[in-house]
C-alpha cells in the first residue's frame, strides 16, 4: 500500500495544531463516530489545505472500522478548482487500497441552508475569497464518490 501524499502547508486558521498526529485525529473521530447516532459517514477528500488532508487521512485509517456505515468522500468546495487536485487525490486514494465509486448519497433536505452557515462562520477566508473567481463555487454541490475498502469486498 502506498503512502498517502503529505499535506500541504497549511494556514494558522486551520483547526489542527502541528503536534497532534494524524492517528490521535482518528481515534477522536471513532469515539464521536461511536456515541452519535448515524448510518452515514461523509468525508473530505482532503484537497489543498492540511486540515482538510488530516480529515481525509484520519477517516481513511478509520474506513475498515468503519463498516457498519455508509462511507461517502465528497470533493471540497472552492479546492476541488485547482487543476489536477481532484484526479490527483483520488489516485493515492486508489492506490491506498480504496474502490470509489461516484454517487448522489442522499442529504437533508436542509443541507444547503446549513452549509450557508457554516461558511459564514469562516468570516477572515469569506474575505479573501470574494476577490477570487472560486467565491461563486461556495454554494455548487459537492461530488460525491462511495467508499469501501479493496480488502473488505
Amino acid at each position: 500500500m502506498r503512502r498517502l501524499p503529505a499535506p500541504r502547508r497549511w494556514d494558522a486558521e486551520c483547526g489542527f495544531r502541528d503536534g497532534d498526529a494524524t492517528q490521535t485525529i482518528a481515534d477522536t473521530l471513532a469515539s464521536v463516530i461511536a456515541r452519535e447516532p448515524s448510518s452515514a459517514i461523509h468525508f473530505p477528500l482532503g484537497l489543498f489545505h492540511r486540515d482538510h488532508v488530516r480529515a481525509s487521512d484520519a477517516c481513511v485509517m478509520l474506513v475498515d472500522r468503519l463498516d457498519a456505515y455508509e462511507l461517502y468522500v465528497y470533493e471540497d468546495a472552492l479546492y476541488r478548482r485547482i487543476i489536477g487536485a481532484v484526479d490527483e487525490r483520488m489516485n493515492a486514494l486508489r492506490e491506498h487500497g480504496l474502490d470509489l465509486a461516484r454517487c448522489a448519497p442522499a442529504l437533508a433536505r436542509d443541507a444547503q441552508s446549513r452549509k450557508r452557515e457554516a461558511v459564514a462562520c469562516y468570516r477572515s477566508q469569506l474575505r479573501g475569497l470574494r476577490t477570487h473567481e472560486a467565491y461563486d463555487d461556495i454554494d455548487a454541490p459537492e461530488a460525491h464518490w462511495g467508499v469501501r475498502s479493496r480488502s473488505r469486498r
